[in-house]
């Protein structure tokens, strides 16, 4: 996508940036977290330096990005509502996908909006190798599974628990998101 980027930033202005966009997104659109004084949404991860922060930038602007919590590092937060038998199969070495979000002004397209999911996926999948992670879970939404596993690219995605329900959220349902292997 034109004039788009993704990248694993250390930039303190760009994770303010994005963390403002997800006050946005997670306190004032959907209530799901509540408000603060800072309009920063961050919850422990982030003030423990847990988490590694992919931002999305169009036109050098922040419209949004995610964040990557190691395992290696803490608990991954599905950990808390999925049944350890959907999880005892994941490495130690796993991250989950986290507060993904784009601003709502970022004027993008539905077909960009996939488009740029499937760039971000893949990114995720070639930033794993760098990171030493080998798979990565997410809480996605329902209608998010549909579509991405149609136009996904070189990355599986598998369903690892039963959809869930959060505040503001909507219907969610638990992944495991690996790089495809290629067939001997």
């Amino acid at each position: 996508m034109a004039n788009t980027s993704i990248e694993l930033s250390k930039r303190p202005a760009e994770i303010e940036d994005f963390l403002r966009i997800r006050y946005w997104r997670y306190v004032k659109e959907m209530g799901a977290e509540p408000e603060n004084d800072s309009g920063l949404e961050q919850d422990h991860h982030d003030l423990n330096g847990n988490c590694h922060y992919i931002i999305i930038k169009k036109d050098d602007e922040v419209i949004g990005g995610c964040r990557l919590i190691d395992r290696r590092m803490t608990q991954l937060p599905i950990e808390n509502f999925i049944s350890m038998d959907n999880l005892k199969n994941l490495p130690e070495n796993s991250a989950e996908i986290s507060r993904y979000t784009l601003s709502r002004n970022c004027q993008l397209s539905r077909l960009d909006k996939i488009n740029l999911q499937r760039e971000l996926n893949e990114f995720i999948a070639c930033l794993g190798d760098e990171l030493g992670i080998n798979s990565f879970v997410a809480n996605i939404r329902y209608s998010c599974l549909l579509w991405q596993n149609k136009k996904i690219g070189s990355v599986v995605m598998t369903k690892i628990g039963n959809p869930n329900f959060h505040d503001g959220a909507g219907k969610l349902v638990p992944i495991i998101l690996v790089k495809k292997t290629e067939p001997l």
